[in-house]
């Protein structure tokens, strides 16, 4: 969940509680129809859940132009955002 930013009122912070959840709902549907991981050797597997990820970010958050998406996908947020799925996936691996 988003921490809450100092002096951010009840409804920014619940718009942000609302952002985060509906971004969780895509990921889950992309972990189960994202493209490529309905093939039954993807399927459920942890190359699914990060594929999700990254098609999520690289494919279906809004940027307010190309240049946004790509500072974003490859050194931003989206960057991050996909390095730190990355490390999960392999922490659970190695379990």
């Amino acid at each position: 969940m988003p921490k809450r930013r100092t002096h951010q009122g009840d409804r920014s912070y619940q718009e942000a509680v609302a952002r985060t959840n509906r971004l969780r709902h895509t990921s889950a549907r992309l972990f189960e129809e994202g493209r490529g991981n309905d093939m039954a050797a993807i399927r459920g597997t942890l190359w699914a859940a990060y594929n999700g990820v990254t098609e999520l970010v690289d494919h279906h958050l809004a940027y307010q132009n190309a240049g946004q998406r790509m500072e974003s996908v490859c050194f931003g947020e989206g960057e991050r955002t996909k390095q730190a799925a990355f490390e999960l996936a392999l922490r659970f691996s190695r379990n």
